[in-house]
């Protein structure tokens, strides 16, 4: 029996490990199918292996099954024991209800283009802006627009997928570990077109002949709210300052450097400052390209380093614009040019 394949997406099929329920714990090998299947409450999946009609369905402990495809690519089977030369490896467990995962292709429908390096690069950068524990726990993506939220940022940018759909955090942990590994053939990303009106919306990732994922996303989850009119309203703000962004990142990591949260940044006629609001005495100055409706000596806070990871996600443009008024909870953050992405960060008082 080759365990290549096992040791490829070791990853993958240990995220569904559990020991605390049976199904989880296990790994369902079923010759006659050619195919292994796992599963937990948000994926199910199958990894292909070859297929031999005398061998009944074995059910095995999946993480020791793992560790054994990372010592040997090839072992021998008998009897419902694995064999390399003359070592044993019993890992046979009680048979479970593991789910054989069966995938009707005709019925998919393909994201196409999706798994480019420009996607993904978007996906990564814009998953940064997420909380696991807070109000909006996926990435957004309907009209063209792909958003996040972690409650203090608000990420925003133009993507190029008219579907609505939804990338939670099972979902973006596979993208992960396939865009990681080293393989010749591309992986897939489909969706069950019956699915597009319902609550669960079923995604299927595969690499031909090797591996299928089915990922359960609730297509219910709340996104944050940027059609809203209140929040298009709030963020229609008229004056703004731009500069260079990597000299503003540059001195935020030196800031960064004193290990301090909050920063506060002051408009002193055409350069901005940042300093800390306590008895630590450093300031830092940018100097502004362009300055429009701000008085001079207008400040507000912000904390510094979501501040720096704003500024890491806008440092391949050569200026940015910033977005702030008195009235405003918030700054707006986004490419000078053609506005292609847009971050807000909280104003603290």
């Amino acid at each position: 029996m080759n365990l290549k394949l096992f040791d490829k997406y070791n990853k993958i099929i240990s995220m569904t490990f559990n020991s605390q329920s049976p199904d989880t714990e296990s790994l369902l090998l079923s010759f006659k199918d050619g195919y292994a299947y796992f599963n937990n409450e948000s994926m199910r999946g199958r990894v292909k292996i070859e297929k031999k009609d005398d061998i009944d369905d074995l059910c095995v402990i999946k993480n020791q099954f793992l560790v054994l495809s990372k010592l040997h690519n090839e072992i021998e089977i008998k009897d419902d024991v694995f064999y390399y030369g003359k070592n044993n490896f019993n890992f046979k467990k009680e048979m479970v209800d593991i789910e054989k995962v069966e995938i009707d292709k005709t019925k998919l429908k393909l994201l196409e283009n999706f798994n480019t390096d420009e996607n993904y690069k978007i996906i990564q950068e814009a998953s940064n802006f997420i909380s696991i524990n807070g109000a909006y726990n996926g990435l957004f993506i309907k009209n063209r627009i792909l958003c996040s939220s972690d409650n203090e940022c608000l990420y925003i940018r133009r993507f190029s997928f008219d579907e609505k759909f939804i990338i939670n955090n099972t979902f973006l942990k596979i993208l992960k570990y396939f865009n990681q590994i080293k393989t010749n053939l591309p992986y897939k990303v489909y969706y069950y077109e019956d699915d597009i009106r319902t609550i669960n919306k079923k995604f299927v990732i595969s690499i031909d002949n090797e591996i299928d994922i089915i990922i359960n996303v609730n297509n219910e989850l709340q996104s944050p709210p940027i059609d809203d009119p209140g929040v298009i309203s709030r963020m229609n703000i008229d004056s703004y300052i731009s500069c260079n962004s990597k000299d503003l990142l540059v001195s935020g990591n030196q800031l960064k450097s004193f290990g301090k949260l909050l920063v506060l940044i002051k408009i002193i006629d055409n350069q901005l400052s940042i300093s800390f609001l306590d008895d630590i005495k450093v300031e830092q100055f940018v100097e502004l390209k362009n300055k429009h409706n701000i008085e001079d000596d207008f400040e507000f806070c912000v904390d510094l380093e979501k501040l720096v990871l704003i500024l890491k996600s806008l440092e391949n443009e050569d200026f940015i614009t910033i977005k702030v008024s008195k009235d405003s909870d918030f700054a707006i953050f986004s490419n000078s040019e053609n506005n292609l992405k847009k971050i807000t960060l909280s104003k603290y008082e």
